[in-house]
């Protein structure tokens, strides 16, 4: 009797604290919900719960998740902050639907929050939640906004998983080659790579590391080289920034804790640039080296200097070179998503390219829907232009969509023909 005293009493206990942490969970949901309703439209889905093991689909409205509005939705998933569970996209091959290949997110703290914008929400709708924990369960937010929604931790700081632990050491840095045998081996990669010329200037350095210089760029692109020559000594980290004309502000920078730095620019006519740099040594100062290659012949004149140079970062970026006369199609458009329905030649292949030209960019991505098959690339957020390749299937009918992000943005899209799907090969 007294052991099944202490097992009820022990059961008791356990009820009590399950129906706080439900009680917590579910205050943190509404909270949650009332703090995003500021920015836009918030709401709380049904409570759900899961075993470990188990892959649970979201299921969100399906209002949500349409990829024809310009909005973005925020979605954040709350378990009790000792469970541990994943966010996945489970793989489908419906053409209105995003391609595999997203990373699952993982929960800290036992919250995970993620965001899609534009077309990009149709992914939502195979959003999934695989539970690494024994069993629990769990709140789903959804918020609705003209911009993604401040991380949750800005409104629940319980739910911060507080300081990570540093990384550790891997151990002493690796000693790079003598400054002329770098250069060397680099002049000759510049060769390889397409250069039409490598120009090389000595720069010195006041006694904090740092050294400001002012040349021209003939129009092309360009890979500028910054080596600290003692790059072997412990601690040196170049850092330089690249700009052109009379403004200060960068258009390549390169903070990298390494002891070069590599800054990459294309510029339609010929350009005055400054390089700043610092960290270098005094004694030795810092070497540059610039690599010329030239804008693609399939850029017509009728653009402008901006847009060839623009367009010839992005396919320069996915190292695309398109052959002179390829040009098949170019169109403009501003920010938000645009489609663009295309009819092509029968297993025909082609390079597309989009590059912001007017305003800031925030990031531009391109995707191809091909029937059952998709592609899809974006530069990333420090980017404004990116080139993607595809080959057209039988029928000849693509859909293109380009969705752009950032303020007075306007872009340039350009098509190019690329060749042919051999006979009895298959377009990838």
């Amino acid at each position: 009797m007294r052991r099944a005293g202490v097992c009820g009493a022990a059961l008791a206990l356990a009820s009590s604290c399950t129906g706080a942490a439900r009680a917590d969970l579910e205050g943190d949901a509404r909270s949650l919900v009332e703090s995003f309703a500021h920015g836009g439209h918030s709401q709380r889905l049904a409570p759900r719960f899961a075993e470990k093991g188990s892959l649970r689909p979201l299921l969100l409205p399906s209002a949500l998740v349409s990829p024809l509005g310009d909005d973005c939705v925020t979605v954040v998933v709350l378990g009790v902050p000792t469970s541990t569970f994943l966010l996945r996209f489970l793989p489908t091959r419906d053409a209105m639907t995003w391609p595999e290949g997203e990373h699952p997110e993982l929960s800290l703290a036992g919250a995970a929050q993620l965001v899609r914008c534009g077309a990009r929400k149709a992914m939502l709708a195979r959003l999934a939640l695989e539970m690494r924990s024994p069993r629990g369960a769990f709140e789903v937010v959804v918020a609705r906004g003209e911009r993604p929604f401040p991380p949750l931790t800005r409104f629940l700081g319980g739910r911060s998983p507080g300081a990570l632990a540093p990384p550790g050491s891997a151990g002493a840095r690796a000693r790079p080659e003598p400054l002329d045998a770098r250069v060397r081996g680099l002049v000759a990669a510049a060769r390889r790579e397409g250069s039409i010329g490598v120009a090389r200037r000595e720069l010195g350095v006041d006694a904090e590391g740092r050294s400001r210089f002012r040349f021209e760029l003939e129009a092309g692109c360009h890979r500028l080289r910054v080596l600290g020559a003692d790059a072997g000594e412990p601690g040196i980290d170049v850092d330089a920034e690249l700009s052109l004309g009379p403004s200060s502000d960068p258009v390549a920078s390169d903070r990298s804790e390494a002891p070069d730095a590599t800054l990459r620019v294309c510029v339609g006519e010929k350009s005055v640039a400054t390089v700043q740099i610092e960290g270098a040594r005094k004694e030795g100062g810092a070497t540059l080296l610039v690599e010329k290659y030239p804008l693609p012949a399939a850029l017509p004149a009728r653009f402008t200097p901006r847009e060839r140079a623009r367009l010839a970062e992005a396919l320069w970026r996915e190292r695309a070179a398109p052959a002179p006369g390829s040009l098949l199609k170019s169109a403009r458009g501003v920010t938000g998503v645009t489609l663009l329905p295309l009819e092509l030649e029968p297993s025909g292949c082609y390079l597309a390219a989009v590059a912001a030209v007017r305003g800031r960019s925030d990031g531009v991505a391109l995707s191809a829907e091909l029937g059952s098959r998709q592609a899809q690339n974006h530069g990333g957020a420090d980017a404004s232009g990116t080139a993607l390749a595809f080959c057209a299937e039988s029928d000849g009918r693509a859909r293109l969509t380009i969705e752009a992000r950032g303020e007075a943005l306007g872009w340039l899209f350009a098509l190019f023909r690329a060749g042919r799907v051999p006979l009895g090969g298959q377009a990838e």
